[in-house]
């Protein structure tokens, strides 16, 4: 579980899923979905076992406040992968949507993973974010409070902040 700055100290259930394509657009996302999960953003789970039916799996996956998906190209296979199993709380980013092109037999750069990291926590602090009549939005974090008390380097008042916590944009996409 990864613990969101804007849950009030609790944790969110984030699970991470990656391409697992040949091409560079699948290692960028299984770079980025491994560099999101040990910066505290998630946790890896088995995108092959929601495919397999694994009802545990599936449960697990449903079970969770939001599920990312790091699809490498527009064939979608995790997000045909999720919508096949009647999943619905998943958030899709597209490695090719970021302007990478997909290439077989070419590695993956330090920053096309980065860049993915990057929207991948954009994406997340979106997810937590109250809607604009709930009330006092901080934009620093993916908090749902505001800063009262917040101290820069300790976090803020409604719990700390995530290593790489990012400025959210006004029109960051929402979890389906």
């Amino acid at each position: 579980m990864a613990k969101c700055c804007g849950s009030g100290g609790g944790k969110r259930n984030v699970l991470l899923y990656a391409c697992s394509g040949g091409a560079n657009v699948a290692e960028i996302s299984d770079r980025a979905a491994r560099e999101l999960m040990f910066s505290g953003c998630g946790s890896m789970f088995c995108l092959a076992g929601i495919g397999a039916g694994i009802q545990g799996m599936v449960q697990t996956a449903r079970d969770a406040d939001l599920n990312l998906v790091l699809d490498g190209c527009p064939m979608d296979c995790a997000k045909k992968i999720f919508d096949r199993a009647g999943l619905t709380n998943y958030a899709q980013i597209k490695v090719t949507d970021l302007g990478i092109e997909k290439t077989k037999g070419v590695r993956a750069t330090d920053e096309q993973v980065a860049r993915l990291v990057a929207k991948a926590k954009e994406v997340l602090a979106g997810a937590w974010r109250p809607s604009a009549e709930q009330g006092n939005v901080h934009e620093g974090c993916a908090c749902e409070g505001d800063r009262r008390g917040a101290d820069e380097d300790a976090g803020d008042s409604c719990g700390p902040r995530q290593r790489g916590c990012p400025g959210v944009p006004q029109d960051a996409p929402r979890p389906h």
